[in-house]
């Protein structure tokens, strides 16, 4: 759906094409690389409003007072559920003002304010800025005014950088001097930047920087396709000229300008070579028609079909369907245009169709961008706000969500070698996780009648056992369940959220794939297939093809991973692994991971690999690069990551003490070492001796940590007859020190604490104090948590649902964050999270003060889809605890905990340290 009509014309169906190259040449390429951008590793797209009905409507720019209402309108009702960026769109003839650089002062010279002026405005509201325009159009008023010079080149005028020797015919037949993006606006019509040109790079740049200092964070750039093959497939003829070779160094200049502040929206792109331009240099990628009038018709009608033309699909579903695999984090976000919820009308179907839009682009990653205004969201007479307001979907987008449709073999979804229309991708059965490793799965029905859409979680999602299973749109849990199938209605959905009941697998294709690609080709694997193509790249020194898996990581810490493999080359083949942070700091440094020969391509390995990890979100890349040998394919990661062990070189497997510090008294001989000999688990093992007096001890300090109680354990063995001190200590977490003494023992014994972390670190170490030839072994150290993450909200709402965003903040007391939960009329809220936990008997506390009238409020445990135990609150404006004892959990059980919340106007509930122990 054409990506604006920004001009001063209505135009409906735009199909802009290039037939100059055959689908096999569009399609034979290479491996394609992404810019990598902050943005992109974000997951999924920003969720904003977009100033694009009432042009498309009016066939003219939005008047500059219904812009303020829907800006006001935004910040007011959608800015507390996560919408935090408003747009500007379109039809942008009008703005022939300009600086004394030619860039053009305000989106239409009616406006009263500048971009500028504006973009302060915005910001006042809480708001991010978005600009619609293009840094390679020039408007006319420029080129005809001599005293309009280019950025950095006083001595050169803005004409200069246009081309005016060539002619461009418009659609209306009228042939124009100059080389100009041609519409209905005759001499009006804005001319191209000529690239080739002595300051034309200066100018685009410096167009994007102009943005970026008006508050620009997000820069969407139109007609691309027009720009690059001068063609327009809907009208059938030339819409100007093309720019082929001049395209690529264009949008690498934006590029470079735009760096980290910018997001680069790229819109109607032709995606030559699936892509490949546009991966290299832009962060949103427009891969569906415009949404017009929209309603069912943009976003399952229209043609099915694809062609080699903007734009490639017609509508979303087979938009983000054919473009999947070039989705995900560090490569490009999928953008399916806007949303118009008030298009779809009242009747019941209208619903379904309207929760279907909202799932199927919160699962592509897909922008949700509201269309609607301020006076036209309800014109259906429905409450449709409620669509885009439901906040256990919009957490969803803020994690990052990028799920794929069920691929059903390798062939490619347009046509190429193997392609059969419809045969290879399912786009009605979408599953992805998120980085706790929880799966979201999407199934859909397109069909005009009722059908049955099923799922199995052990062999399409690759668990082991039963998952607990939310409806994300009823907001009722399930229960446990290994399989999942419903009667859907025509248009609807269902939207779930599958909890594995044990450790958390994540799956390679669920990841983000840049220069591989999914095949299931072999048998053996997990879940609905695997990724191959690690082998190197048929371009000289290329990046290798990787994979990039998003994992969340409770505490800062170093973790064991287990790599299951392919490797069927008849030889030793190796990888590189390295995990870097959302901003793109690196946390475990490039290592190289040797992966033996398996007997086949059908047998598989498994590989273990300690990776050290951030607090929260990890990007863990496997990638196969230039110096690494052989090929593989990959199958999945595993670890536990809500009960990973916290403590570095907890094995010793690095073969030394890495991570740790050692003390010895000063003259005396070091009387430790790291060696192999009668190890409990792994390669080796520490150890303390001397046959003389010696005192020795080893420690670790771990920072960064939640407050709450922990278990420090190890394996020890001490051997010796002479009287002698041995002890794991356990100090420096805000409270006493914690000594546990260790006797001689004949083999490996169990050495454990348990202690309160109050000021975010522990150290954890060992001590001798011997008369000689005291031997003291030490393997498998772990100190996990056992209570919640985040309990205290001092990380906002990370790891917590919350079921009315607009109701829930959090607030401070003297640096010290709580959850609050208020409103000036009656409320429902509930605030909650899920957790998979190991076997035992466990108490749940949680301080909580409250005021006001509420019809109920409590803490409540569920598990296995029923409410197990809960308590009501005291009504008490000062700190209380409340606390459930006796909650007895089976192996692996996952829970959900929650705060629930019927309160009436002016009523407010404060929710301090949650806390879950093991007993």
């Amino acid at each position: 759906m054409l990506d604006k009509l920004k001009s001063n014309f209505l135009y409906k169906f735009l199909f802009i094409c290039c037939v100059w190259f055959s689908v096999m040449m569009a399609y034979s390429v290479d491996a394609v690389f992404a810019r990598d951008s902050k943005y992109t590793r974000n997951g999924s797209g920003p969720m904003y409003w977009m100033a694009y009905e009432n042009p498309y409507s009016t066939n003219k720019a939005i008047p500059e007072d219904r812009w303020k209402n829907n800006v006001d309108w935004i910040a007011e009702e959608f800015l507390p559920y996560g919408y935090d960026m408003v747009s500007l769109d379109g039809w942008i003839e009008g703005a022939t003002q300009t600086t004394p650089n030619g860039y053009v002062l305000k989106h239409n010279d009616n406006w009263q304010y500048t971009w500028k002026e504006w973009g302060d405005y915005v910001k006042g509201k809480g708001l991010k800025y978005g600009i619609y325009y293009n840094p390679l159009w020039v408007t006319p008023a420029a080129v005809n005014d001599s005293s309009k010079t280019v950025i950095n080149n006083p001595n050169m005028k803005v004409r200069d950088i246009v081309n005016t020797e060539t002619t461009t015919t418009d659609w209306n037949g009228v042939t124009l001097p100059g080389d100009r993006f041609v519409t209905d606006q005759g001499e009006n019509s804005l001319y191209w930047v000529d690239v080739n040109k002595p300051g034309a790079e200066d100018y685009i740049k410096g167009y994007v920087q102009y943005f970026k200092d008006a508050g620009a964070s997000f820069l969407r750039i139109d007609f691309l396709s027009w720009y690059q093959t001068g063609r327009d497939g809907g009208l059938n003829k030339k819409v100007g000229n093309a720019h082929w070779n001049e395209y690529k160094t264009a949008l690498r200049w934006i590029h470079e300008a735009a760096g980290d502040d910018l997001t680069v929206s790229l819109v109607m792109p032709y995606l030559q070579n699936h892509g490949e331009v546009e991966l290299k240099f832009g962060d949103m990628v427009r891969i569906d028609e415009d949404v017009f009038n929209g309603g069912w018709d943009h976003v399952s009608g229209r043609s099915q079909t694809w062609q080699d033309a903007w734009s490639q699909w017609k509508n979303p579903f087979q938009g983000l369907t054919g473009f999947s695999d070039i989705g995900g984090r560090g490569q490009m976000i999928l953008d399916a245009d806007f949303i118009r919820m008030n298009r779809y009308g009242s009747a019941a179907i209208n619903d379904n169709e309207r929760r279907s839009t909202i799932s199927l682009y919160t699962l592509g990653g897909s922008p949700i961008a509201i269309a609607d205004q301020y006076d036209t969201m309800n014109n259906t007479g429905s409450n449709n706000e409620r669509f885009y307001q439901n906040s256990e979907i919009i957490d969803l987008n803020k994690l990052g969500l990028v799920a794929k449709p069920i691929y059903k073999n390798a062939n490619p979804f347009y046509p190429g070698e193997g392609y059969e229309e419809g045969t290879s991708r399912d786009t009605e059965r979408w599953a992805g996780q998120l980085p706790n490793g929880e799966w979201i799965v999407g199934l859909f029905n397109r069909s005009d009648q009722n059908a049955t859409k099923s799922i199995d979680f052990i062999s399409e999602l690759g668990l082991t056992g039963e998952a607990e299973v939310r409806d994300l749109w009823a907001h009722e849990d399930l229960g446990y369940m290994t399989n999942y199938s419903a009667d859907i209605e025509p248009h609807d959905v269902k939207l779930l959220k599958v909890i594995p009941r044990n450790s958390r697998k994540y799956e390679a294709e669920g990841a983000s794939w840049i220069g591989t690609k999914f095949n299931n080709n072999h048998a053996g694997y997990s879940g609905f297939g695997f990724v191959d193509k690690f082998e190197a790249s048929s371009v000289p020194n290329n990046t290798g093809p990787k994979v990039v898996f998003a994992v969340e990581a409770p505490e800062a810490g170093s973790y064991w991973f287990n790599f299951k493999y392919a490797n069927g080359t008849g030889g030793e083949s190796s990888a590189t692994v390295y995990a870097k942070d959302g901003y793109n700091k690196t946390i475990t440094d490039n290592t190289s991971v040797a992966l033996p020969a398996t007997s086949n391509w059908s047998s598989w390995g498994n590989k273990n690999v300690e990776l050290k990890l951030t607090k929260g979100l990890n990007l863990i890349t496997i990638e196969r690069t230039p110096s690494d040998s052989g090929a593989f394919n990959l199958d999945y990661i595993e670890f536990t990551p809500h009960w990973g062990n916290l403590a570095q070189n907890y094995g010793f497997e690095t073969g030394d003490i890495r991570g740790w510090t050692q003390w010895h008294p000063s003259g005396q001989t070091a009387a430790y070492g790291v060696d192999s000999n009668d190890v409990q688990s792994g390669k080796n093992k520490l150890f303390f001796y001397s046959p003389s007096a010696y005192k020795q001890s080893l420690h670790q300090t771990i920072t960064g940590l939640d407050d709450g109680t922990y278990y420090v354990s190890a394996k020890v063995k001490r051997q010796g007859t002479r009287p002698a001190t041995a002890r794991m200590e356990v100090t420096q977490h805000g409270s006493s020190d914690v000594y546990a003494n260790i006797p001689n023992t004949s083999g490996y014994q169990d050495v454990s604490a348990k202690v309160t972390v109050t000021n975010g670190k522990i150290d954890v170490g060992f001590y001798v104090d011997s008369p000689g030839e005291t031997s003291l072994q030490v393997d498998d150290v772990k100190v996990t948590r056992v209570s919640l993450q985040n309990g205290s909200f001092q990380d906002g709402f990370r790891g917590w649902t919350r079921s009315d965003m607009a109701l829930t903040k959090i607030n401070y007391d003297n640096n010290n964050a709580y959850a609050d939960i208020t409103s000036s009329s009656k409320f429902t809220s509930d605030l909650f999270r899920y957790e998979s936990l190991q076997k035992g008997t466990y108490t749940l506390k949680a301080k909580i003060r409250r005021s006001g009238s509420f019809d109920t409020a409590g803490l409540y445990i569920n598990k296995g889809g029923q409410k197990y135990k809960n308590i009501l609150f005291p009504d008490n404006s000062n700190w209380t605890e409340v606390t459930i004892d006796n909650i007895s959990l089976t192996q692996d059980e996952v829970v959900k905990i929650g705060v629930y919340a019927e309160g009436n106007p002016n009523a407010w509930l404060h929710i301090d340290k949650v806390w879950l122990e093991k007993n």
